[in-house]
């Protein structure tokens, strides 16, 4: 029995001392938190052991796999938190959570991506202290910071509760000098619920890809975006290529103030090119908010594009574009947009009960055109008629103030929703192919709207009762262009300037070029403050007299 007892040590004891090695390295490249003996659910602060654990990994190029567990993490200023280093990799198997700990603090990241690359987070679990914090000040409390970084990607988180934002990408603004701006940037199936201030926001990067994010339930402080676009800069020997690129994929957001938010008013002269691809929103304020961009700028060549968007039961608009510049500010595209049920809460007038609301409120304060937007095609759903249906326009725009480069194409369906084009002003182009609508836009063209008009148009068809009253074949500013009669009734072209026809000019008040003839059609162009007839074909009047 002794020489048994022997044997069974020592056969037993190497074997445990084996399993022993083995259970803080779990392959050649893998090390496991348990090294420096960090558990989970210890209910103490253990920031600084998984940054001592962090740095060493980093600088081995190991991978850290942190077990299933609750971590407490110190978020008592801007600099605590885990800290990524160059070359940082981060496994958290299934249960492993990040908790903040209580604090009165404005700003702080539990886990922070500063002025560092390749970096590799798979699956973190944050739970923030929105609901048990300690103080009311800031809005800075994020649950992952990626600050002049490269070449990072996190995959499969899941964040909420933040005091702040679930994920913020932006720059060191404590930083006089870094090394890096943040470029390749990915954020893979986040999932980020019940945070402060934003979802995600994007507030600098160039080659930024999120996919398939989904983002709820954002609220606490303005802005309250699911995913928010808003360079934070305006220096303008800041790096211009520092806000472009950005790709956002089948993102999901709901019930927060804003879907998509951009507010890109610090934008200045740079490129700026971002896509959103099959965006859904369900019951949010906004399925889509472009707040003030003021002019001042040249944004040529910039556009946003967005890409079968599916906005449902916002509580106001699908699409709200508020007093945004039309001046080389980036060109918005909102592709096939498909817009069921807004104003949910049941606002009685324009902006609120629109589809789409174009609004231009600063109009005669700070003297400028709203606009840079075109919508192509869409169908607009109400599931039945409301007590507000003489006001559910699919579009509407801001009463008697001029608008810029705006087109309104193609209106593909509509049901339950008044056929109108609410307010239709200068300097919106709306095309009716499929005959939705029941009335487009005014004919009435004076001195501001031809100048408008002709430094967007090429192709300009004017509706009413599904049939075209009049068309621009050609528009451009300072080159004849022509006007044809394609209907069978009258085509009326009322203008409050100066007429010029074979060296006569006729400068009533208020003149009417009209004709009944069908494919009649003149030509006219607009130069130094006259509007001269140069040519024309079929029986025309002005102001009831044949000529």
């Amino acid at each position: 029995m002794k020489r048994l007892n022997i044997w069974l040590s020592l056969v037993l004891f190497p074997i445990l001392l084996f399993n022993g090695i083995n259970y803080a390295q779990t392959s050649k490249n893998v090390i496991n938190l348990k090294k420096w003996s960090i558990y989970g659910n210890e209910n103490k602060d253990v920031t600084k052991k998984i940054n001592l654990a962090i740095e060493e990994c980093s600088k081995k190029g190991l991978t850290l796999e942190i077990d299933s567990g609750l971590y407490l993490i110190n978020t008592t200023n801007y600099e605590s938190g885990l800290i990524c280093r160059a070359g940082t990799t981060i496994n958290f198997k299934k249960g492993a959570i990040l908790k903040a700990i209580d604090s009165k603090s404005e700003s702080y990241s539990v886990i922070r991506i500063f002025n560092c690359k390749n970096v590799n987070l798979i699956n973190p679990t944050i739970v923030g202290d929105k609901e048990r914090h300690l103080g009311k000040d800031g809005e800075w409390g994020h649950g992952i910071t990626i600050n002049n970084s490269e070449n990072v990607t996190v995959s499969g988180a899941t964040i909420t509760e933040c005091w702040g934002d679930g994920i913020y990408l932006g720059y060191d603004w404590n930083l006089k000098e870094f090394a890096y701006y943040n470029e390749n940037i990915n954020i893979v199936r986040p999932k980020i619920s019940r945070c402060r201030r934003n979802g995600i926001s994007i507030c600098m990067g160039k080659y930024i890809n999120i996919e398939s994010p989904i983002i709820t339930d954002i609220n606490g402080t303005l802005p309250g975006a699911a995913i928010d676009f808003e360079p934070e800069f305006s220096d303008p020997n800041f790096n211009k290529l520092n806000f472009d690129k950005i790709t956002v994929n089948n993102p999901i957001t709901g019930n927060s103030h804003y879907g998509l938010l951009f507010a890109l008013n610090l934008m200045r002269n740079y490129l700026v090119r971002i896509v959103v691809n099959n965006h859904i929103d369900n019951s949010s304020e906004y399925g889509c908010y472009f707040s003030e961009v003021e002019p001042g700028r040249d944004n040529s060549g910039s556009s946003i594009i967005l890409n079968n968007p599916n906005w449902e039961n916002n509580r106001q608009n699908g699409l709200c574009v508020a007093n945004y510049s039309g001046h080389n500010s980036p060109q918005i595209i909102v592709n096939n947009p498909k817009i069921y049920n807004w104003n949910r809460a049941n606002y009685k007038t324009f902006p609120g009960t629109a589809a789409i609301s174009i609004l231009n409120s600063k109009y005669g304060k700070i003297h400028y055109f709203v606009g840079n937007l075109v919508v192509n095609g869409g169908r607009y759903e109400l599931s039945s008629k409301p007590v507000w249906y003489s006001n559910s326009y699919p579009v509407a725009c801001s009463w008697g103030v001029p608008f810029e480069n705006v087109r309104i194409q193609n209106i593909e369906f509509l049901k339950n929703v008044n056929s109108n084009i609410a307010t239709p002003s200068e300097g919106i182009v709306i095309e009716d192919k499929y005959k939705y609508l029941k009335t487009a836009i005014s004919t009435n063209i004076g001195k501001n709207n031809l100048i408008n008009l002709s430094n967007f148009c090429l192709n300009y068809e004017v509706k009413s009762l599904g049939q075209t009253i009049f068309h621009f074949k050609q528009a451009p500013k300072g080159v004849p262009f022509v006007l044809e009669n394609l209907g069978k009734g009258s085509l009326i072209l009322v203008i409050n300037i100066p007429l010029k026809y074979n060296g006569k000019l006729f400068t009533i008040k208020e003149g009417r070029l009209s004709t009944t003839s069908s494919d009649s059609y003149i030509k006219v162009c607009y130069e130094n403050g006259n509007l001269e007839l140069l040519e024309k074909k079929g029986r025309w009047m002005f102001n009831g007299k044949s000529f």
